[in-house]
């Protein structure tokens, strides 16, 4: 059996590998946006992509870093997404954002959304699990997330010595062909135990009420609820945490 899953979990980083691409960009030169906003404005497409705020315990500085750049506009998504890459001093790594957001004024023009949903397909830009969802004033929603907490750790209310200790379990994905095999949680614990090893005490993730599979994994792994809370753009998310 353990054969068998050493095999799948080889077939699944291969073809992972496949669809996401083997950058050669070290992580310190990359940026993770966790939002992109796609809309409509005077015939022009706004484009722009939402980040995590960093704490103010973390020595990076956002500004020296030139990842809260502000929307841009352009005739095509593609010359939107070309401009705004350029302005950013780091390569924009979309593999792990969670929400895309369409502006109600792009839907209503079909013909300019068709365009962008092509410009999507061809480049795969986005990862396929991300979540849709449309919005009147889409460029909102940045306003939003400056009042809600960006560190996961935040919900424990530890001291300034203590978050350092707590470590965000992001992301563990599984190719739908190999779902049911128990590989989300071996993932899981194969990462808990590096990060325990990397002298981490708190583990923290979020999932989606609705996502079933991933609430199990949560709890069967030890997690527990510590509270719900709008993220990614105002989506509810379930935060989860288990002290190793």
């Amino acid at each position: 059996m353990k054969g068998k899953i050493k095999k799948y979990v080889a077939l699944v980083l291969s073809v992972q590998q496949l669809l996401c691409g083997c950058s050669a960009t070290e992580l310190e030169d990359r940026c993770f946006p966790m939002m992109a906003v796609v809309d409509e404005k005077d015939g022009q497409i706004s484009f722009g992509y939402g980040f995590p705020k960093l704490s103010q315990k973390d020595n990076t500085d956002l500004e020296e870093a030139r990842v809260n750049i502000a929307p841009v506009t352009g005739k095509t998504m593609e010359s939107c997404v070309q401009t705004y890459d350029s302005r950013l001093e780091k390569l924009a790594d979309c593999n792990h954002m969670k929400v895309l957001v369409f502006g109600e004024n792009l839907m209503e023009d079909t013909g300019r959304y068709a365009d962008v949903l092509s410009y999507l397909k061809q480049t795969g830009l986005f990862p396929r699990n991300i979540y849709v969802c449309v919005a009147e004033d889409p460029l909102a929603l940045f306003e939003t997330e400056e009042d809600l907490p960006q560190d996961l750790g935040s919900y424990l209310e530890p001291d300034d010595s203590q978050l350092s200790l707590v470590a965000h379990m992001e992301i563990a994905m599984v190719r739908s062909a190999y779902r049911g095999n128990g590989l989300q949680k071996k993932l899981m614990e194969a990462a808990e135990e590096q990060l325990r090893s990397a002298g981490f005490r708190w583990l923290m993730g979020t999932a989606h009420p609705d996502n079933v599979y991933s609430v199990h994994n949560f709890k069967q792994l030890g997690y527990k609820l510590v509270t719900k809370a709008l993220k990614y753009g105002g989506l509810p998310r379930y935060i989860f945490c288990k002290k190793i």
